[in-house]
């Protein structure tokens, strides 16, 4: 994406970043480009705008971070959304987690190639085992288009502290995102018992088409008697 372009797309998205945090979101999309075909990291048709679809797409939740310390980015794949928004927020310590070892090797090499110390791939299933260290330690976990917001709450629980909060991208997937079945079912499913949705708002991506849903949920108000 050319340079000028690219702060035109970012100031849309009301971010400035540094001349370094800039460098470092175009050698990551060199990254996906170099690399997509042994990982299968993005669609073959969404090369030609990975920019929009991808990258600018991730960024777009930066408003929804609040004052977060730790962050969890589940069913993270090729990094997104999590790589971009560690780029664009290094005070953030992101944890990266997905069942594919080889999308997280592909993101070890991305951490190395970077210079990301904010940034920790790990290869997890909380369905399975929460992550060692991530219990009741994270203020936000974000999810692009992975699952139905009434698995993720469930998922989310256990690594959630008291106050934090989930930030779903929950319009239509990106069409290389496996949505498991479970998920799908899930879709009209209530939220994990002590969570509410929060705020639901549409958000515009500079180069595509459409708007683009971000849900933010959090932990019910307890009610006295």
């Amino acid at each position: 994406m050319q340079r000028r372009a690219l702060e035109a797309a970012l100031g849309e998205l009301g971010l400035t970043l540094t001349e370094p945090q800039r460098l470092a979101l175009e050698r990551y999309a060199e990254l996906l480009e170099r690399w997509n075909t042994r990982f299968n990291l993005v669609s073959r048709k969404d090369i030609n705008r990975l920019w929009p679809r991808h990258i600018l797409d991730s960024l777009s939740l930066s408003p929804f971070l609040g004052h977060a310390a730790v962050a969890v980015d589940l069913g993270t794949g090729a990094g997104l959304p999590g790589v971009p928004l560690a780029i664009a927020h290094s005070t953030v310590q992101w944890h990266l987690l997905d069942r594919n070892e080889r999308k997280i090797r592909f993101l070890e090499l991305v951490v190395r190639e970077l210079g990301l110390e904010n940034v920790t791939p790990r290869v997890a299933d909380p369905a399975v085992a929460i992550p060692v260290g991530l219990e009741g330690s994270v203020d936000l976990l974000v999810s692009r288009a992975v699952a139905a917001p009434a698995l993720l709450t469930q998922l989310a629980a256990p690594m959630l502290k008291e106050t934090g909060r989930l930030a779903l991208m929950t319009g239509a997937a990106p069409p290389e995102v496996e949505v498991e079945a479970e998920s799908t079912k899930a879709a009209g499913e209530p939220l994990q018992e002590g969570f509410q949705e929060l705020a639901r708002e549409s958000v515009m991506v500079p180069g595509l088409d459409r708007t683009h849903e971000v849900t933010i949920i959090g932990r019910a108000r307890r009610t006295t008697s």
